[in-house]
This record gives structure tokens, C-alpha cells and sequence, in this order.
């Protein structure tokens, strides 16, 4: 109980203890055997004063572990500024050294990146490397076979860091249909 959505994002065994996690709602159950479980929602976190709260993607990816902490991304939050208007865009993420209690936190995103495509889904683990994808420029072109608009991803991104928070950059350039009038 305690979920607001049915669709489980993936399970995780991270240094002794069980993670279950919803796709849409940023929320996590956690364990250490696998029969009694804690519901943490991680939209709760406080968020320090000079930073807004996280884009209103509830993506969150699932959790990692480095360097003796677990950590959750969260697309991004305006730092500094006003609301409407924050001085410039930070990547979100959560941070817990227990798996149960968890910290707000922001580092600089790497050069180019403006948003983090579909929040924090799109931070994958490959292997001992986390990947991040972000997406600066999408235009739209008719299909010459089919006809129907097709959205081709012009600037791309990813980034790739080791110990979660540093991250580097290494440019990508793909096509993407989009299901469209």
C-alpha cells in the first residue's frame, strides 16, 4: 500500500537491501528481507530555499549505489532567481547513506544539457557506468515514405559518470518517431 500507481519501474538488491520502484511516482518500498517493507515517497524530500522544486516530471530513475550512498535522479530544478524565472537549471537527485532516510540535492549538469529527457527515467546503470541522455533539440519532418511527421532529435546528448554526481559528455545524434497528426 501506499502507492499511487500501479506500474513497478524494476526492482534492485543494492548493499544489503531490497528496492522496488514505481515509474510515475518518485516513490520507492525498501527492505532488508524482503517481507517487511517501508514506502518512502520522495516528492516529500525538502528542498533547500534556493531551489525550486523538481520539474513537474514525477520520473524518477531507479536507485544506484556508489561510493557508500544510494541515489535517485530526478530531471532537473531552477536554482537561485525567482520561481518563474530561476537563474539556471541544476540535475535533481536524491541521496541516502541508510536507504531509508533521503536528502534533496543538485549538481551542475554537464555543458549543453538543458533538461533531462523524461526526468530522471532516462538515467540508466550499464555495468559499473551511469548513463544520462538529454535532449537540446528536436525538429519535426514529414516521412517521405509514409507521409506522417516524424520527430528527428538534432542535438544529443549523454553522459556518462562513475561515482553519480560528476559527470561527462559525449555528443549522439538519433532519430525518434513520434505517434503524431
Amino acid at each position: 500500500s501506499g502507492f499511487g500507481t500501479s506500474t513497478l519501474a524494476g526492482g534492485k538488491y543494492l548493499n544489503n537491501r531490497y528496492f522496488l520502484a514505481m515509474d510515475t511516482d518518485c516513490m520507492l518500498m525498501t527492505s532488508t528481507d524482503a517481507s517487511t517493507w517501508q514506502v518512502i515517497d520522495l516528492k516529500t524530500v525538502s528542498t533547500s530555499a534556493a531551489v525550486a522544486p523538481p520539474s513537474s516530471s514525477n520520473y524518477c530513475s531507479l536507485p544506484v549505489y556508489r561510493n557508500g550512498k544510494y541515489f535517485v535522479y530526478r530531471g532537473v530544478a531552477g536554482v537561485g532567481g525567482t520561481f518563474n524565472q530561476p537563474d539556471h537549471f541544476e540535475a535533481a537527485y536524491y541521496s541516502s547513506s541508510d536507504g531509508i532516510n533521503w536528502t534533496f540535492g543538485t549538481f551542475m549538469l554537464p555543458n549543453g544539457f538543458n533538461k533531462i529527457a523524461q526526468g530522471g527515467r532516462e538515467v540508466h546503470e550499464l555495468n559499473d557506468t551511469l548513463v544520462m541522455q538529454a535532449v537540446t533539440r528536436i525538429e519535426y519532418t514529414r516521412d517521405t515514405a509514409t507521409g506522417g511527421l516524424m520527430a528527428v532529435t538534432k542535438d544529443q546528448q549523454l553522459a556518462t559518470s562513475q561515482d553519480g554526481l560528476n559527470w561527462s559528455v559525449t555528443n549522439a545524434i538519433g532519430v525518434t518517431y513520434a505517434a503524431t497528426q
